[in-house]
């Protein structure tokens, strides 16, 4: 079987090999990636193991809190056109 797999490998029409090449910031990308990706998913658990159901209620606040302040700091929304009866806005 082995055999017939090198022959159709050898047989390719194209030999090109990509570059084995991984620089500072490609392996730097990858390490804090997955640093962040395994907070995002381990981290849920151990909350939840602690704090039980209530975890849930701490994610949707921890939501609301992130939306309002990417709201208050984005540029072409100022606080003001949060609140009906606001006199300036941009929008």
């Amino acid at each position: 079987m082995a055999e017939i797999l090198n022959e159709n490998m050898s047989n390719s029409d194209t030999d090109t090999e990509l570059a084995r090449e991984l620089g500072l910031g490609a392996a730097m990308s990858i390490g804090i990636g997955t640093m962040v990706c395994a907070g995002i998913f381990v981290l849920p658990g151990i909350a939840a193991a602690k704090a039980g159901p209530i975890v849930v209620l701490a994610f949707a606040l921890c939501g609301l809190v992130a939306v309002l302040i990417a709201l208050y700091a984005c540029p072409s929304c100022p606080p003001a056109c949060l609140w009906p009866g606001a006199a300036t806005c941009s929008l």
